[in-house]
């Protein structure tokens, strides 16, 4: 192994590491995969960016797999995606990234004051458990952050934006697509990086509802058969996904068998484990250290222990790292990885 690479989002790149609003660099020496590359002596490299989607994940991996690396692959929240500003339209901001709390401003505004606004709205929220007052919380957190410039919220009359957010709020998030969707990121990025010579690590860093459905149920019933005619003659589609429910394919048969994921523990990804685990099921909307939605160092060095003990038990890593007089190799300090 040459370096180790962390893929995801603010969780794997450290946002808030020193407390409330804080993007520096303790996001990178705090950070659970820098532990893991001081474990094994290697340099640490973060492939991760606040706010990123899993397609995100696939775009960076593309990018940045190199023979040699180690990578870890930690899987965001399936409601977010990439808005790509198109050059050859007059209207275009930036490329940014994009979650259910810009789509919801936008839906807002396209259904202001509008008698169906109502439904649309309850849809979006029942969908992604948010309601507004969520959604001012969010946007309150950003005015104090000074990140207002994003494309979404000062463009939300732009008709490509309204559309990108309706598809999203009316079809994108239902479950059977958002599924598959992150079952094809998923599968690509693993695939890519492997056949590059690197080794891969895959956790759920959240939205461990839809994973956990994904797990439980393996959409038995979704989709059904695909009926086309060729000559007249009325046939039906033979192999792939809409030939058959989802659970009987190869995307979803290698997600469930695939050696390198590390399992959910009570049906929870590692953020919501972990505040589950710190505060109960009554832990509110208020995050550990007055933070805007992020974990801290401990919570870090929590994971890096979750993730080196499993790299080794199913050999991504060598036996011999075992030997290394890094921390992660001694037991916890009796903090039980909560700041």
């Amino acid at each position: 192994m040459k370096r180790v690479v962390i893929y995801g989002c603010s969780h794997a790149w450290g946002s808030e590491m020193a407390g409330r609003g804080d993007l520096g660099d303790a996001g990178y020496e705090l950070n659970m995969g820098k532990h893991i590359a001081d474990a094994l002596n290697l340099p640490f490299h973060r492939a991760a960016e606040p706010g990123a989607s899993n397609r995100f994940v696939l775009h960076k991996v593309i990018e940045h797999a190199q023979p040699g690396d180690l990578c870890i692959f930690a899987w965001t929240y399936f409601a977010r995606d990439m808005y790509i500003a198109s050059r050859d339209s007059s209207e275009y901001d930036i490329s940014d990234h994009y979650s259910q709390h810009q789509v919801g401003n936008v839906i807002d505004e396209i259904y202001k004051n509008k008698t169906n606004m109502a439904v649309v709205m309850n849809k979006l929220f029942k969908k992604l458990s948010i309601n507004p007052a969520t959604i001012q919380h969010m946007k309150s957190q950003w005015e104090e952050l000074g990140a207002v410039k994003h494309t979404f919220l000062n463009y939300p009359n732009l008709s490509h934006v309204q559309a990108i957010a309706r598809y999203q709020a009316e079809y994108g998030w239902e479950l059977e697509p958002s599924i598959v969707e992150f079952l094809e990121h998923y599968t690509s990025a693993n695939n890519i990086a492997k056949s590059r010579g690197c080794r891969v690590i895959n956790l759920c860093m959240d939205n461990h509802h839809h994973v956990q459905r994904l797990l439980d149920m393996g959409m038995q019933g979704y989709p059904t058969y695909k009926i086309y005619k060729e000559n007249g003659v009325v046939l039906s589609s033979t192999d792939g996904l809409l030939s058959e429910p989802l659970a009987n394919t190869r995307l979803y048969k290698d997600y469930i068998s695939d050696p390198t994921r590390i399992p959910l523990k009570d049906n929870n990804g590692f953020v919501t484990q972990w505040r589950k685990d710190a505060f109960g099921d009554g832990w509110g909307k208020q995050w550990p250290g007055d933070r805007m939605g992020h974990c801290g160092p401990d919570a870090h060095e929590h994971w890096a222990r979750l993730v080196w003990d499993f790299a080794l038990k199913a050999r991504i890593i060598p036996e011999s790292a075992r030997n290394s007089p890094h921390f992660l190799n001694t037991p916890p300090k009796g903090r039980g990885g909560f700041d």
